[in-house]
């Protein structure tokens, strides 16, 4: 959960640690800045247990090239399945990752999202998000997957 606020005290905010409750019970410790009078403020408030996210390994495949291809290809695919269990609907914002090479000889290839489906900040990083409305009681999916190809003589660490 994050939130904004607006410090309308005629005073500033000094920079500091306070207790964030939401709904009346605790819900984070938080980091504040120092926040001038008529300035906004975001903070994070914790976990929002009406919002679930689940993770499951899709289909995985793994080839091994003939005599003359001499790589091996693994294909990985993750489901991510958010539900919102508000009674409103709920902007979320939903970040994953492929993974980097570190050698010339390693290829990784992004099969899904497309580059229209997802905001990717800095291609390098491999690090991108969707971010979408979920209806109350709804639930929404959403798949990473990718293409590892490197030389078949290889052990990948850790084993993807």
């Amino acid at each position: 959960l994050k939130g904004k606020l607006k410090n309308t005290l005629d005073l500033p905010i000094l920079q500091g640690t306070a207790l964030a409750f939401v709904d009346g019970k605790l819900s984070a410790k938080v980091a504040l800045e120092k926040t001038l009078p008529n300035e906004e403020l975001e903070l994070s408030l914790g976990t929002d247990q009406n919002v679930v996210v689940k993770r499951k390994e899709g289909s995985q495949e793994d080839k091994t090239g003939g005599f003359i291809d001499k790589t091996k290809r693994l294909t990985r695919e993750y489901v991510n399945t958010v539900t919102n269990y508000h009674g409103v609907a709920h902007k979320v914002i939903i970040v994953d990752q492929f993974p980097i090479a570190q050698d010339a000889k390693i290829e990784i290839k992004r099969l899904s999202p497309k580059e229209d489906e997802a905001a990717f900040e800095d291609p390098n990083d491999g690090i991108f998000k969707w971010e979408t409305e979920i209806d109350s009681e709804q639930s929404k999916t959403f798949t990473t997957s990718f293409q590892v190809t490197y030389p078949k003589d290889w052990n990948l660490y850790p084993d993807l």
